[in-house]
């Protein structure tokens, strides 16, 4: 075989060698796509609310989340500790709380943790999921309403967030009304937002500004409190469109 033949076999076989490798990444699960797959994890530390004279009512997870209409680190509740990234048939085991006196926890099945709080303080929360071991820091206070003043239009709904950070009102607005919030002393306003929609009022706006409330343009007025001197923030949401006037 000559020499320049040798060469022609050999840069053919590289070329197939690397054509191979190619096809290799770009097949499911294989190369980066599976190297990439999110693995389950859970935020280091959560705040539980206990809602004020709210009984048999489910208390309040506030987490982070990134909101592009506040553009601003959103919060909201949810109900449950949930973990990011689930597993299919994965299952919660050995879960326990530090101090049980200030919070109990108990798996409710697939990736979620059920707290319920005692009494205000910080608990360490403990359990295994998919053969890893994970913790979380659970810190219990008790809601306050951060708002003094809470006006859409002639109605004011400070005192309807006493019990609980939302409020429903049954039926919708109309024509124009004038939204202007006031925080009570201590507290400042860092997000407010109004509009219908997923997002709990998708359009930024600023206090004191004049909306039209027809065709259901308004179903959500979200807003951000920030305790000036603790940091802790507190949301607020009224909403329209609730089959009865009420907390929830």
């Amino acid at each position: 075989m000559g020499k320049k033949r040798k060469k022609r076999t050999a840069r053919a076989f590289l070329a197939l060698f690397l054509a191979a490798i190619l096809s290799a990444s770009l097949l499911p699960g294989m190369g980066a796509e599976a190297a990439a797959k999110p693995k389950p994890k859970i935020n280091k530390k959560y705040t539980c609310v206990m809602f004020n004279k709210m009984k048999g009512k489910e208390p309040g997870i506030l987490f982070e989340d990134y909101d592009p209409y506040f553009k601003y680190r959103d919060y909201d509740y949810a109900s449950q500790i949930s973990i990011e990234n689930p597993v299919p048939n994965g299952k919660i085991t050995k879960l326990k709380s530090s101090k049980p006196g200030v919070l109990k926890v108990s798996s409710i099945g697939g990736p979620y943790i059920q707290p319920l709080p005692k009494k205000p303080g910080k608990s360490k929360v403990t359990f295994q999921y998919a053969g890893k071991k994970f913790s979380t820091v659970v810190t219990v206070k008790k809601y306050e309403n951060p708002c003094k003043a809470y006006k859409v239009g002639k109605k004011d709904y400070a005192k309807k967030f006493n019990k609980s950070p939302m409020y429903g009102v049954k039926n919708y607005g109309t024509g124009e009304a004038k939204i202007s919030i006031t925080p009570k002393k201590g507290w400042k306003i860092i997000g407010l937002a109004a509009g219908s929609g997923e997002n709990d009022g998708a359009i930024q706006i600023k206090n004191n500004t004049t909306v039209s409330m027809d065709n259901y343009n308004v179903q959500r007025v979200r807003t951000l409190f920030k305790n000036k001197k603790t940091g802790e923030v507190v949301p607020l949401c009224l909403y329209y469109g609730a089959q009865k006037n009420g907390n929830t």
